[in-house]
């Protein structure tokens, strides 16, 4: 039998999915077959990796996310709190903002020291140069 773990969770402002998949054997004994944490766009997103995953239920903590997939008759159950994907959500949560670029405001809205725009400026201003040299080279 395989089942899932899903829950939304905000990642520097930013909503991810995550989907901790398990897999029975003979003796009862779980382990891991995928973890996935991805931004979540729509539900449909959500119903693909159910089906490719090929699980026979999921769990989840996100009240929208039930409503969602209990109307199209996804095998899902509600429950308060899923500590096992906080834990890896917790775990990930750096690579994630690393992965996906979440933190390019934090590197856009640093200010260049004075030094460097100086440098900046004198480049450009050699880079027009040359432009303008090789202009006359190929007339």
């Amino acid at each position: 039998m395989r089942f899932g773990f899903l829950s939304l969770h905000d990642v520097e402002s930013t909503p991810f999915i995550t989907l901790l998949a398990y897999q029975d054997n003979d003796r009862g004994i779980s382990h891991e077959i995928a973890s996935i944490s991805r931004p979540f766009d729509t539900v449909i997103d959500v119903i693909d990796l159910v089906i490719d995953l090929q699980l026979d239920s999921l769990e989840t903590d996100s009240q929208q996310l039930y409503r969602d997939l209990i109307v199209c008759d996804m095998p899902i159950i509600y429950r308060r709190e899923l500590d096992e994907t906080k834990t890896y959500i917790d775990r990930a949560y750096d690579e994630l903002v690393e992965i996906y670029e979440l933190n390019k405001s934090e590197i856009e809205t640093q200010q260049l020291s004075k030094w460097r725009l100086f440098i900046i400026k004198k480049l450009e201003r050699s880079i027009a140069w040359l432009k303008k040299e090789t202009e006359y080279e190929n007339i």
